[in-house]
Parts: C-alpha cells; sequence; structure tokens
C-alpha cells in the first residue's frame, strides 16, 4: 500500500471552495482499482496547509488514476484556482512501515 500526500496551502477566502471541490470529486475515487480510501485534512492553524491523504494499493494504480478521466476532470478548473494558493503544491508519497488501527 502507498499514500500520497498533497499539502494545499490555501488562502483563507478560497478555503470553502476547495473544500466544495474535493467532497464533488472525491466520491469518484471509489471507482477505482487500488483505490482505499480518501481524506482531506483542514487545518487547525492559520497558514498551515490543507492535507490531501489518499491511499492505494500500488504505486501503479496511483500512476492510473493519475492518467485518468477523473483526475483531469477534477484538476480541470485548476485555472481558475491560480490565485487560491499561498505557495506551492507539495506532493509526496510514503509507504506504510508501520499501522495500528482501532479494532
Amino acid at each position: 500500500m502507498i499514500v500520497v500526500m498533497n499539502r494545499i496551502p490555501v488562502k483563507p477566502e478560497f478555503a470553502q471552495r476547495i473544500e466544495e471541490g474535493f467532497a464533488k470529486n472525491a466520491p469518484g475515487l471509489t471507482e477505482l482499482k487500488g483505490f482505499q480510501g480518501f481524506r482531506l485534512l483542514r487545518p487547525l492553524k492559520d497558514g498551515d496547509p490543507y492535507v490531501v491523504y489518499v491511499s492505494w494499493d500500488s504505486e501503479e494504480d496511483y500512476q492510473a488514476y493519475m492518467s485518468s478521466d477523473l483526475f483531469k476532470q477534477s484538476h480541470s478548473n485548476m485555472a481558475d484556482l491560480a490565485n487560491a494558493f499561498t505557495g506551492p503544491l507539495s506532493l509526496e508519497k510514503y509507504e506504510i512501515a508501520n499501522e495500528v488501527m482501532a479494532p
């Protein structure tokens, strides 16, 4: 399993629009091969970025998503959001080294 995290520094006046965009598009992920889960993490401290947390069965499944129509459609309005960010977006990928879950 891999986890992909995208850190998105959002201006406060764009926060609701960003959240609505993810709420609209994220449900489509459930149809994709290898998709395990999605979370949009809202920062508790001013100035911290939103974090998009998505888990996949494999790097190949994630790459297939990146080439999918869903990805293209959900990112088609990025030009409209050019002024929404306080800095560059940061993409990080991890594999799970240890995990403890509630029973």
